[in-house]
């Protein structure tokens, strides 16, 4: 993975976009050397990113060459996939090509002109009953919990809320390798740098993280959270929900220099009253060993809901909050609900910190979820908290005052609006940063429960609800507001910054008519027509962390989940793994 490059901003105004799908093959011509069947049918190729696809062609004796204006073109050696085969071609849009296709039996050429877009091409779709089953009295029980690629994009593993894991191949499908947890679910996984090890994160009560290898399975270290942060008995051990309530890695992050960063949280009830343990850890992957814990002296009474490091993790960042349902009083002491602390990630130690305030009246206290992160080269942390503000913050500036008098720029990102007497916000839970600045996410519109005797629908929608929105480090400007067609519910940049995706679906209303998927972006291009690539649709939902995008922006695996609808009798959705190039 190469370090990330700056890349130029992005102004300019939205404009609706056809879909890339629309216009895959101008026209096809046939030129074969004898009247026998065909080796392709016309329909079975598309232009992709970057490359051909034939569509269900699984033919082992064919060659293929791609020519230009009379000149055979270098491209990549055909990749076999489950459901085609990929030809790399770095295509330009309105050209035509010659696809040659050779075996014992013949000889065929097709001419195809390049479309404006490319089309999203399934190379694997994989129905996850047959490899982690999902209950049908329990529709929610075994959900994916989450999907992770190897850095080389080669391999994905897939965790579920019921324990199982399996590591495979991403083209293919292959099992490597399958294993279950008995006690809890998979919290978080990711891969080394070699994709040699699989890192897993449980949600049990002892709360391990585990390396084991991809290639023969074999478990290398386990370290166990509990010792620091607790172990625990839920109110409900039988409910779907009680792995809530034990010790869980929330987030594994590996470094280019081969560590791997784990934050720890566990929140419970403990003799009636609400509990909170937190810590982070950089631990060394060939023995498990940490080389610093953060805080030093033990856990803060905390939750630390997410963290998020720098490209190269030497500057680590994180909102310690209350843990949900605690007393707005309780004494915890030296640590501050609110807080972002702000770590060196070589050495653990803190560098600087900033207090949120919360948005009075409509909140009594600040809440942060997913959305706190890091610039690539750690030099500006940004944050969203769930009043709608968003944050930046240059380090520079926070050093220069040692946080007497801290430099920060407050935005309105999703801040109420008076609505026939009711105070709108919109969520904003989730954010992703670039070289050149934050991009933040605002989801559907609510009414703050501080605002009302009762929980209210709002009366309308907020404006900036279902959208990105994308920001300057430097200047803090808005350079780009895209409106999404149903809650955008993650988002994942790769790591050249080329491509962004955004998973569509709302959290908690499901309708026939709304539009589940996720869009794809070519955030190098400079208009709306060119960077807006398609929108790829799935029949049920997709929730926040079951999606992932490679690393080189080639491959992006979602899972679809079934979902009832309101009429109690329809099921939108299969609960199956789609892989997209």
């Amino acid at each position: 993975m190469s370090d990330p490059k700056p890349r130029p901003g992005f102004p300019f105004k939205w404009m609706a976009l056809p879909l890339a799908a629309a216009a895959v093959v101008f026209y096809l011509l046939f030129l074969q050397s004898d009247s026998s069947a065909p080796l392709l049918e016309p329909r079975q190729v598309y232009f992709c990113r970057n490359g051909l696809w034939i569509k269900d062609f699984h033919a082992v004796d064919v060659s293929f060459s791609v020519a230009s204006q009379g000149q055979t073109l270098r491209e990549s050696p055909p990749l076999p996939c489950a459901r085609g085969l990929l030809i790399g071609l770095a295509w330009q849009k309105g050209e035509t090509y010659e696809l040659r296709a050779r075996s014992a039996q013949g000889e065929q050429s097709l001419l195809l002109q390049a479309p404006l877009k490319p089309a999203p091409c399934l190379v694997n779709l994989i129905d996850l009953e047959d490899i982690l089953p999902l209950r049908a009295n329990e529709a929610e029980s075994n959900q994916a919990s989450v999907v992770r690629f190897s850095s080389d994009g080669a391999l994905l593993v897939i965790g579920t809320q019921r324990g199982f894991f399996r590591v495979m191949e991403t083209t293919t499908g292959r099992s490597l390798l399958e294993k279950r947890i008995t006690e809890g679910h998979v919290r978080s996984a990711c891969f080394s740098v070699d994709s040699g090890t699989v890192y897993v994160g449980e949600q049990t009560p002892d709360g391990f993280v585990t390396a084991i290898r991809v290639r023969d399975g074999q478990e290398l270290w386990r370290f166990r959270l509990a010792d620091d942060l607790e172990s625990s008995v839920p109110n409900d051990p039988r409910s779907d929900l009680a792995w809530a309530q034990l010790p869980g890695a929330y987030r594994l992050i590996t470094t280019p220099s081969g560590d791997l960063l784990v934050l720890g949280l566990h929140s419970w009830e403990k003799d009636g009253k609400a509990v909170g343990r937190s810590r982070i850890y950089r631990l060394d992957p060939a023995t498990g060993k940490p080389r610093w814990a953060y805080p030093a002296e033990g856990p803060m009474p905390l939750s630390i809901p997410w963290m998020d490091a720098s490209f190269k993790a030497h500057r680590l960042a994180f909102v310690a909050v209350s843990p949900y349902h605690a007393d707005p009083g309780e004494d915890t002491g030296k640590f501050r609900p609110g807080r972002l602390h702000v770590l060196d990630g070589e050495t653990g130690d803190i560098l600087w910190f900033y207090n949120f305030q919360p948005l009075t009246p409509y909140f009594t206290k600040v809440q942060i979820w997913r959305s706190i992160g890091v610039s690539p080269d750690g030099k500006f942390v940004c944050a969203a908290t769930s009043d709608g503000r968003a944050y930046i913050f240059e380090e520079a500036a926070m050093l220069a005052t040692s946080g007497r008098k801290p430099e920060v720029w407050i935005g309105d990102l999703a801040t109420p609006v008076d609505m026939a007497g009711e105070p709108v916000v919109a969520t904003t839970g989730l954010l992703a940063t670039a070289a050149t600045g934050p991009l933040f996410l605002v989801g559907n519109s609510f009414v703050p429960a501080q605002s009302s005797d009762e929980s209210v629908e709002p009366p309308s929608v907020h404006p900036a609800e279902n959208s990105l929105n994308i920001f300057q480090w430097q200047g803090h400007r808005l350079i780009w507001r895209w409106p999404t067609p149903n809650v955008p519910s993650g988002l994942k940049l790769s790591a050249g910054e080329q491509t962004l995706v955004i998973t569509l679906s709302h959290p908690y209303r499901y309708r026939r008519e709304d539009v589940n998927g996720f869009q794809v972006f070519d955030m190098y291009q400079q208009t709306p027509e060119e960077r807006f690539l398609y929108e790829y649709r799935l029949e049920g939902p997709v929730a926040y962390d079951q999606f992932d995008l490679s690393a080189d922006g080639r491959w992006v695996a979602v899972v679809e989940i079934p979902i009832p609808l309101a009429d109690g009798v329809t099921t939108l959705g299969r609960y199956r793994l789609h892989v997209v190039h």
